[in-house]
């Protein structure tokens, strides 16, 4: 179910460490408390997705590195494979 637009707001005003304290403490509806409860797995799914693209960046970064290493020193000992 979408997140209705006030509460989308709010949430997102108020951020997603006061909206998870809020709703720990019980201070929301219940209806209120499930938008918020959808919001934040929202959220929380999003941060996953960061996370693992950046993790994707780093091994595409640490193969290129390890590439050009392994490039140099065979430039270093005269080898020109081009």
């Amino acid at each position: 179910m979408p997140i209705i637009e006030r509460y989308r707001l709010e949430f997102e005003e108020a951020g997603v460490e006061e909206v998870r304290k809020r709703a720990l403490q019980s201070l929301y509806s219940d209806e209120k408390l499930h938008q918020a409860r959808d919001w934040l797995d929202d959220k929380d799914s999003g941060i996953a997705r960061s996370a693992k693209n950046m993790d994707l960046a780093i091994a595409i970064a640490t193969i290129v590195a390890a590439v050009a290493s392994v490039v140099a020193v065979f430039n270093s000992l005269g080898w020109k494979p081009f």
